[in-house]
């Protein structure tokens, strides 16, 4: 554990559940990083008297920062789903991933050795805080996901025809990483064999193009939303870099509300943005479920046009 703190004594301490971690009885000061191997359900930093009647005029306690050191050597799973025969312009790769620790980060490809790109898997607080160490730094409240199912565009014209090895990894948010391979017939090129002819030159074969992706969204749920004050929540979908010029995701949000027999719209939301971009959509719950919040949390279902939908759990931000 590191505790990020500046402390004036007297009486000050530290500690968890299990013990005390540290304390400054007497007058003084401590400030910068602590650092100590600890264990217990709860961390507390305050002041105390250390006797009756005691002076704690001037006694501080200024707390910064937590950090919690994780161990996660489990490596994620995943199964790959429909795949082509053989490989033809750009194709798709469904990973239906699944980690049993802090969570999934990435899933990439590369075909023949050639990179075919990534794909986050987590939200936006499941990201790496400091980049520029060999350590994984993640938010205390990180939204790593143990599952998720995503399709990868995957562009065939960028190697040579022939069997190509397909490489598909998946890494989860400590660093684990899992990967399968395949063998895949590379045809985007097929051998031309014109017929002879006296008087003329046989015209060439035309190489075909990439077949275009359909702009189809890839929903990233969260398994929960805070909801602010106002009734808003944003929610993430994304699109494959190769789809059409404009991209749409519509989301609606449904919930059975107290007090009514069947499940009803509470939000909805649309926004469009280019190819290979992320929508960040905003959705402004009803007034009566805004009602229903302020009492206690929902349980909605989330759907995306097109997607599969997915049950979040709402809470009412603090």
């Amino acid at each position: 554990m590191w505790l990020g703190r500046s402390v004036t004594g007297p009486g000050y301490f530290a500690r968890t559940s299990s013990g005390e971690l540290e304390s400054l009885p007497g007058a003084g000061t401590l400030g910068g990083m602590f650092s100590r191997a600890a264990t217990g359900s709860w961390v507390e930093l305050g002041l105390r008297c250390a006797a009756p009647g005691c002076d704690m005029t001037g006694a501080a306690v200024d707390f910064s920062s937590i950090a919690l050191l994780v161990r996660d050597d489990l490596r994620p799973t995943f199964t790959i789903d429909s795949l082509p025969s053989y490989a033809a312009g750009v194709f798709g790769a469904v990973i239906d991933a699944r980690d049993g620790g802090i969570g999934l980060a990435q899933a990439s490809a590369t075909l023949g050795g050639v990179p075919m790109g990534s794909t986050p898997l987590g939200l936006s607080n499941c990201r790496e805080l400091s980049p520029g160490n060999a350590s994984i730094d993640l938010p205390l409240a990180d939204d790593c996901p143990p599952a998720r199912r995503v399709a990868l565009a995957l562009d065939s014209t960028l190697v040579p025809d022939g069997t190509r090895r397909l490489e598909l990894t998946v890494t989860d948010a400590a660093g684990n990483v899992s990967a399968q391979g395949l063998d895949l017939r590379v045809i985007n090129h097929p051998p031309v064999s014109p017929t002879p002819a006296p008087t003329s030159t046989p015209t060439p074969t035309a190489t075909p193009r990439p077949t275009a992706v359909p702009n189809t969204a890839v929903l990233h749920a969260a398994k929960r939303y805070t909801v602010s004050k106002r009734g808003a929540l944003t929610a993430e979908a994304s699109f494959p870099a190769r789809a059409a010029k404009s991209c749409s995701a519509a989301l609606t949000l449904r919930a059975k509300l107290p007090g009514r027999k069947r499940a009803a719209t509470i939000a909805s939301g649309r926004k469009t943005v280019k190819p290979g971009a992320t929508a960040k959509v905003t959705l402004r719950l009803s007034s009566a479920a805004r009602r229903a919040l302020a009492r206690r949390s929902l349980t909605a279902t989330l759907t995306l046009a097109g997607a599969k939908p997915a049950t979040v759990r709402l809470v009412r931000s603090g």
